[in-house]
């Protein structure tokens, strides 16, 4: 989640204003040219913002812009910021994400010509770039640095990749047609890394994965005081389907055989092998540097999957900070919630008095 200490203000005045029984908001937008050179563009109408934290693009757009040819459809990339006005008069705000454009579906009628531009984050850049010769990551390679090396040929040479000691026991390869996006989401896969998400600076980043348990609350939505969220909800809540006994393997002819076992058998879990009385098997076949490596990605494994997720969707005023994976704590009165949540996804409409849809997991192990 963005700070909101910002443009020079405190994070508790920006609250303060963010919540305040009125509010002026605005957006702006830069066009980033293909040398790095960055503009203003005034030609964008109408745009809306998407994350979806379990996509492998996470970060999507979709922009109305005037066509008066001030922006290269092919080449150019597009920057919008969410401002707020301040009580001295001033604006904070802050970065939406840097995107790529594609799809300029060009519409013309008798006010002019506009395109509707599908964007996407810099994964796509990723996605989209296939190895064409079989890639090779030797043995004994820094993992990060590996990653980090696949991101410059792309590229792509800003990045806040969290460094590791970790190294590869064996080599890797990957045949051709194979996308720099999966080589690299597999290298940070076996030292137990999140996946690469693009933030709203457009810098890729990544790091050693947290369970939301463990990581700080990035922002609190109440109904109880100067509240910024609408009344309706919608709750859902399924236990179908979750596995108690998870079995990670990894084969590798060049080195000793690695397996890592973990049972749910917690008499309190109403889907473990006890209450259940029957054996429900996650068996999956993966990668990783050490068998430390393989325990700790099994058990990851087994924490994400045994969980009841209770699914809310709820709206509230547009809000600026958000990021991929929120760990947001919701006080909800009229619904009866009151607990923390992971941010499965976001809309925020880039459109003055509109709202922000959000869909929030919540946490509860099973």
């Amino acid at each position: 989640m963005q700070t909101l200490a910002v443009s020079g203000y405190t994070a508790a005045d920006v609250a303060d204003a963010l919540t305040a029984p009125a509010r002026t908001v605005a957006y702006r937008y830069d066009v980033v040219h293909l040398d790095g050179t960055i503009d203003p563009l005034t030609v964008v109408t109408a745009a809306t913002i998407d994350m979806n934290a379990l996509a492998d693009i996470k970060r999507t757009a979709k922009f109305t812009v005037d066509d008066d040819g001030t922006v290269d459809w092919y080449a150019d990339r597009i920057r919008p910021y969410w401002r707020l006005k301040m009580p001295d008069g001033g604006w904070a705000e802050w970065p939406l994400g840097l995107f790529v454009l594609t799809s300029p579906a060009k519409v013309h009628d008798e006010t002019g010509s506009r395109r509707q531009v599908e964007a996407y984050d810099l994964g796509i850049v990723l996605v989209e770039d296939l190895v064409t010769d079989r890639y090779v990551v030797e043995a004994g390679t820094v993992v990060t640095d590996a990653v980090e090396t696949i991101l410059s040929d792309a590229g792509l040479t800003d990045s806040y990749v969290t460094g590791s000691d970790e190294t590869l026991p064996t080599a890797r390869d990957w045949p051709p047609g194979t996308s720099r996006r999966e080589i690299i989401d597999s290298l940070l896969s076996s030292i137990n890394y999140r996946p690469l998400s693009f933030g709203p600076n457009g810098f890729a980043t990544s790091g050693q994965y947290q369970p939301p348990g463990v990581r700080p609350t990035g922002h609190t939505y109440t109904t109880a005081v100067r509240s910024v969220v609408g009344t309706d909800v919608t709750i859902g809540f399924d236990l179908f389907g979750v596995a108690n006994t998870f079995v990670g393997t990894v084969s590798d002819p060049e080195r000793a055989p690695l397996r890592s076992t973990y049972v749910n058998d917690a008499a309190s879990s109403p889907t473990s092998t006890v209450s259940r009385g029957r054996t429900i098997v996650d068996y999956r076949e993966l990668e990783a540097t050490s068998q430390t490596a393989l325990d700790a990605k099994v058990e990851r494994i087994a924490f994400e999957a045994s969980q009841v997720y209770q699914i809310v969707d709820l709206q509230t005023a547009t809000m600026p900070h958000h990021d991929v994976g929120d760990v947001l704590e919701v006080v909800h009165g009229p619904a009866g919630i009151g607990a923390r949540f992971t941010e499965h996804t976001w809309t925020l409409p880039l459109e003055v008095g509109a709202s922000m849809s959000h869909r929030i997991r919540r946490l509860v192990s099973v």
